[in-house]
């Protein structure tokens, strides 16, 4: 099953996509019958949870609803708002009927003040740190001041006071002086020495300070537990994640009780680097898309045709026997991977999808780009391939070849004949005859749709 999005991978920028770690683009599958638990993917679980997905819902909406949610989880979801975004430009006739100029450049400038915080990451633990001398004085019981670190260090509260100050945070960790680090110390400022905060209760702090940092860097720390973290797996779970055990201002406020190591913030910080060359990649990329001219996103007829809501939702099963072509990916959900591209025709030789007319829209598309010995079933019958273990059949291919029949059929509906009786003699005689006005009507509404899409 391939075309995912939010579950396939698009939903964490992660690793950059030519990075051999990266899942993204490489389909996922499942085996007919599951072999494991109730848990693992099988053709019920793929028709049920997979085939049924709402495609339709407005390209405008769906677009800002991945910026809504972006903020939430620093905009790790970036290569879905640029597929969102490319849609949206598709289907309306100006930049300004999808996002207003004012909301573009408060979204442009949140990326580049995200881009700032993955830089504020690697100053974290090497420039700056804790001031655990201030904060003794303070004399906060320890689960008060690991509230207000939770609390007052949200990401979208950082990314605020980022953009607010303007401080280059790139330029202050390529040149770490004193002067660059205090402008960054700013950003870090509680905005009042009074904060109030909800936990399980509403709780009010005066402080005499509003900065719980500074540049010097702590002697000693008390002999306390420390709980570890694999920096790769925290980063990716940090991206990915508003809140809970794996957000950054959880990290910091665990730091601020001394609950995990001061070096887990460096290594952040260097897991970061290679993220932050993938996020700046996306974000010249959706720039170009946003100073691309309107003409360029003008529907041909052929995808005016499949991207019309009344026929978009064509679900679509891909179908492979090459298994040296996949890895396993979740053992306890059998689920596998694609170790590379795979080509239609090549490696996958066999579609599936629901009803018989979603079969001629399909072979209708096949057609057009030459891929005319790809079997198309349906999903009935891949359910009676995996009872009766026999491989599945369609009334237009045998395996991967068309028919002779269906050939036939298609060549007499060419020729604008209306009439089964012109086709080749004793073709459909006897018991065939049924089938081959069924394959002559099929072929009459094949042409039909090819007439749509430009083919003919």
């Amino acid at each position: 099953m391939t075309g995912e999005l939010t579950k396939g991978g698009y939903n964490n920028l992660g690793l950059p996509l030519n990075d051999p770690r990266s899942v993204k683009g490489k389909p996922s599958f499942a085996k007919m019958l599951a072999m494991m638990n109730n848990n693992s993917y099988d053709l019920d679980q793929i028709i049920k949870n997979y085939t049924t997905l709402n495609t339709t819902s407005g390209s405008i909406h769906t677009f800002k609803s991945s910026i809504t949610n972006g903020l939430r989880i620093l905009f790790s979801n970036l290569d879905l708002i640029l597929i969102y975004f490319v849609r949206a430009r598709q289907t309306c006739k100006q930049l300004d009927d999808i996002i207003s100029q004012q909301e573009l450049n408060d979204f442009i400038t949140q990326l580049h003040g995200t881009i700032q915080f993955f830089y504020l990451l690697q100053l974290i633990g090497t420039h700056i740190h804790f001031d655990y001398e201030m904060i003794k004085q303070l004399k906060l019981k320890e689960s008060v001041l690991e509230d207000l670190v939770y609390e007052m260090f949200e990401f979208d509260k950082i990314l605020v006071r980022i953009i607010q100050a303007g401080v280059d945070i790139k330029a202050t960790v390529e040149k770490p002086t004193p002067e660059n680090l205090q402008r960054v110390l700013t950003i870090l400022e509680l905005p009042s020495n009074t904060v109030t905060f909800t936990n399980y209760e509403t709780i009010t702090v005066t402080l005499n300070t509003k900065q719980l940092f500074c540049l010097a860097k702590p002697t000693s720390f008390p002999d306390k537990y420390w709980t570890s973290h694999d920096p790769e797996y925290s980063l990716n779970a940090l991206v990915s994640s508003s809140s809970g055990g794996y957000s950054f201002q959880h990290f910091l406020s665990k730091l601020a009780i001394y609950h995990i190591k001061p070096s887990l913030f460096p290594q952040l910080g260097d897991c970061a680097k290679p993220y932050i060359e993938s996020f700046q990649s996306r974000l010249q990329l959706f720039l170009q898309v946003v100073n691309t001219p309107q003409e360029k996103f003008t529907l041909t007829p052929e995808q005016k045709y499949y991207l019309n809501d009344k026929i978009s939702q064509i679900p679509l099963i891909l179908i492979t026997e090459e298994e040296m072509k996949f890895k396993i990916f979740s053992f306890d959900a059998q689920e596998f991977r694609s170790i590379g591209a795979l080509k239609l025709g090549t490696d996958i030789k066999m579609l599936a999808t629901d009803t018989h007319e979603h079969r001629l829209e399909v072979l209708a598309f096949l057609e057009k780009y030459k891929l005319t010995h790809i079997q198309v079933v349906l999903f009935d019958d891949l359910k009676k391939s995996r009872d009766n273990k026999e491989r599945p059949e369609s009334p237009h291919h045998q395996e991967a070849f068309p028919k002779l029949q269906w050939l036939c059929a298609k060549e007499v509906a060419k020729n604008n004949r209306d009439k089964l009786s012109s086709m080749t003699i004793g073709f459909f005689d006897g018991k065939n005859k049924e089938m081959g006005v069924a394959l002559f009507n099929d072929a009459k509404r094949l042409i039909e749709i090819q007439s749509k899409i430009g083919l003919n």
